[in-house]
């Protein structure tokens, strides 16, 4: 057999409704040279059965026990034999034209040791029109001044493919759960000095799901303080960026602390986190004018939010997806 020209590092834990379709992506690709490594994160449903009965797929299944994606991607990179990698979650969708145009791209363009794909959003089982949205904006590509630009936003699509040098120069995933494992390993291959070249046609699908929009908000947004803070004690503009960033992103864990405070009926830490979030330098006007209100009114304030939690959680649309990634 051939060797595979790219290894897909497949991270996944109870995606039993989502990875058939993910495999079938995998079936459908128009160049077929590419090897899988899925590893089993401790997955409690029909996951394990579906990776053993896909006999026909070029499959490597390893299990791990709730280690976190940082870390599963890790093992399934010491497991991989390709010269590139390419992230696909399992409930995710690769285009048909995924691997000829990636893995094509990466070997004629070798001054890029990452291609960022343009990505289709879906919600839930609808695959819309949309593009993916990066942070809550409106996917921009940057060729230039990139580590400047990752600093303010992650525009790196998480079904990019790299080379493997990036990982034998850089280390591997963020192992910590919890961590925001794509966009800290980006700024490290940016600051090792490493290009990410752009495919403007969709060669993916992002998929959000219900409980991605009401996930542990407050621990996300910790996870990016952490990044900002590690890339702002460095020096030179991409550090000013990110400190910038920073207080942009200490505004949204108070904003986030509040609404978990309201949610969960502790409406005098609501009362107190919006207070600040008032007083805070970087706060809009709106957001100063909307935390003062709350601050003021928390019982109305909880009410509002449980409604649009509600609401999002039944049928969750484009505008409660930019709202949830904000």
């Amino acid at each position: 057999m051939p060797r595979a020209a790219i290894s897909v590092l497949m991270a996944v834990r109870n995606v039993e409704r989502w990875l058939p379709a993910t495999l079938d992506s995998l079936r459908s690709q128009t160049r077929t040279d590419f090897e899988i490594v899925a590893v089993d994160d401790g997955s409690t449903d029909a996951t394990p059965e579906i990776l053993r009965n896909a006999t026909d797929l070029p499959l490597t299944i390893i299990r791990s026990r709730g280690l976190g994606c940082g870390a599963a991607r890790n093992l399934a990179i010491e497991a991989a034999s390709a010269p590139l990698f390419a992230v696909l979650d399992g409930d995710d969708l690769w285009l048909p034209c995924y691997v000829d145009r990636v893995v094509g791209r990466l070997e004629s363009d070798l001054a890029s040791s990452i291609i960022s794909p343009e990505l289709l959003l879906a919600i839930e089982d609808d695959i819309t029109d949309e593009r993916y949205y990066a942070d809550g904006y409106p996917l921009q590509w940057f060729d230039q001044d990139q580590l400047e630009h990752l600093a303010e936003m992650n525009f790196i699509v998480p079904l990019s493919a790299f080379r493997r040098e990036v990982v034998e120069k850089v280390g591997g995933y963020d192992p910590e759960p919890g961590a925001i494992e794509d966009w800290e390993f980006w700024i490290r291959a940016l600051q090792a000095g490493f290009h990410a070249g752009h495919i403007p046609e969709p060669c993916g699908v992002y998929r959000f799901r219900a409980g991605c929009l009401t996930a542990d908000r407050v621990k996300l947004i910790k996870g990016r303080i952490s990044v900002l803070e590690t890339l702002a004690a460095t020096e030179g503009p991409a550090a000013e960026r990110a400190q910038s960033s920073l207080s942009i992103q200490q505004l949204q864990l108070l904003i986030a602390q509040g609404k978990e405070a309201l949610r969960t009926g502790e409406l005098a830490s609501g009362r107190s986190a919006f207070s600040q979030a008032a007083r805070h330098p970087s706060a809009s006007l709106r957001q100063r004018a909307g935390s003062l209100v709350v601050a003021a009114f928390p019982g109305i304030g909880r009410s509002v939010l449980s409604r649009r939690l509600s609401a999002q959680n039944a049928n969750p649309g484009l505008k409660d997806v930019r709202r949830a990634r904000e």
